[in-house]
């Protein structure tokens, strides 16, 4: 497999999805020892000089997010939250990882980072029409809720990912749970509950840990 990554190394075109995807794939067949090495040697390999400068502003994105990933996975919790953080200066949009950023802030007790980074991804995100961004912004920011945003107006955001993905069904039940926190969050117990079994009642298992959180608080 090394070899065959050190071969792609010269090849631009979809790198990093081939390098994340092969380390997935050793990961889902148990070997997670040699998934994590193997993610820490095409690292290596790809924060060499003389590749570092043939990568386009999302590959260092992405590669950041991948070495804030292995950072965390051993407990580095501190250079992960940094690293996250910064891989979003080359990927502004990238929303799959606003929670990463949210939730590195909060494990690393940094109340205030978490705070401001809230407030700069609602005001920059509050009007946006793209179901899957208003999703992560509304996440990263029901984790706790931060003072200086409405969570009245977050909560918009969580219905309108509810009310325009319904046709989305691998995405509904990620929104269902995110529906869920923000019922939580404004007291409203009994409806987070609903919105979390909404969830726990689909077929996408990979969100049902998520919606038993939700359950679990407003229960």
């Amino acid at each position: 497999v090394m070899t065959f990554i050190v071969q792609l190394a010269g090849n631009r075109d979809g790198v990093m999805n081939t390098l994340q995807h092969l380390a997935e794939i050793v990961e889902a067949d148990g070997k997670v020892a040699e998934a994590q090495k193997m993610r820490s040697e095409a690292l290596d390999l790809l924060q060499k000089p003389e590749q570092k400068d043939l990568l386009s502003s999302d590959q260092l994105g992405s590669i950041l997010g991948m070495k804030a990933s292995i950072e965390a996975r051993h407990g580095q919790w501190e250079q992960a939250a940094a690293d996250a953080a910064h891989s979003l200066d080359y990927q502004p949009m990238g929303s799959f990882r606003y929670t990463m950023v949210a939730a590195l802030y909060l494990k690393t007790g940094n109340r205030s980072a978490y705070e401001e980074f809230c407030k700069k991804l609602f005001l920059q995100l509050r009007d946006t029409g793209d179901i899957f961004v208003a999703d992560q912004v509304a996440k990263a920011c029901l984790f706790l809720p931060a003072s200086e945003v409405d969570l009245n107006a977050v909560g918009r955001l969580a219905d309108m990912a509810v009310a325009r993905g319904t046709n989305d069904e691998g995405a509904m039940p990620f929104f269902e749970t995110c529906k869920g926190l923000s019922e939580y969050r404004l007291g409203h117990f009994a409806d987070a509950v609903a919105w979390a079994k909404k969830s726990i009642d689909s077929p996408r298992q990979d969100a049902h840990p998520h919606a038993y959180g939700v359950q679990a608080l407003a229960e």
